[in-house]
């Protein structure tokens, strides 16, 4: 503890940041899978984690939903007449948006994706930034890792999470119903984030939504298939 709050001690990782190749996917896959397979213990391990920090330092998805909505709804007082469609169809996204909080449990990380990542050398991978880590719905982590796979169209790289995945964990028919859900989840946050801090206009976050829901489509798509392939 440190003046009253609690301080992460951390150790300097020698390596590089791996490239967004379907071999860092893969990793990212397995590691994943390794880190879902942890005996969800009592004490800090077994807090609601999740939530991305920059709107909510704790908590799970759950509250980093009504935290973006909190933002949204303050800044209502800046949206025009005009753009009051935009701001109902943002608003009303986030109201709808899925928490997952029935679906099964692990110990996640918020942002579990390449960038978070350093290669060492081979075969030795470290993952940073646990800020938020917790207990929470698995496929939520395990979909913001399929999106930043597959946003840019490479489907090569989703294929390549789930074969990672794969090797430890073994979707329930439910989750997979909802996997959408959990890809489709943190883009949203981030155009409403993005919105609020006027790093977006209000028609280009609204815009967004139906870019993000096509994106998502696909993803799911390819993500269904690549685990039927594998059963």
């Amino acid at each position: 503890m440190h003046e009253e709050q609690p301080v992460l001690i951390t150790n300097f990782v020698d390596g590089t940041k791996p490239k967004g190749s379907a071999k860092a996917f893969y990793f990212a896959g397995v590691l994943l899978g390794r880190l879902h397979t942890l005996p969800l213990a009592s004490g800090d391990m077994s807090r609601k984690g999740g939530a991305w920090h920059h709107l909510s330092v704790q908590g799970g998805t759950r509250e980093e939903i009504e935290a973006a909505q909190s933002f949204v709804i303050s800044s209502e007082k800046n949206v025009s007449m005009e753009d009051r469609s935009h701001y109902e169809t943002l608003l009303n996204e986030l109201r709808q948006l899925d928490d997952l909080h029935d679906m099964p449990q692990a110990l996640i990380h918020p942002d579990f994706v390449p960038s978070n990542m350093i290669k060492a050398d081979v075969g030795n991978w470290a993952v940073i930034d646990w800020s938020g880590t917790g207990r929470g719905p698995r496929i939520f982590s395990l979909g913001f890792l399929l999106w930043a796979a597959g946003f840019r169209g490479n489907l090569q790289c989703v294929d390549a999470v789930i074969t990672g995945y794969r090797n430890y964990i073994n979707l329930e028919i439910d989750e997979l119903k909802r996997l959408s859900n959990a890809i489709g989840f943190r883009p949203l946050i981030w155009d409403c984030w993005a919105f609020c801090m006027g790093r977006k206009t209000l028609v280009e976050a609204a815009q967004g939504v139906s870019v993000t829901q096509e994106i998502t489509k696909t993803i799911t798509n390819r993500s269904e298939q690549a685990f039927k392939n594998l059963t």
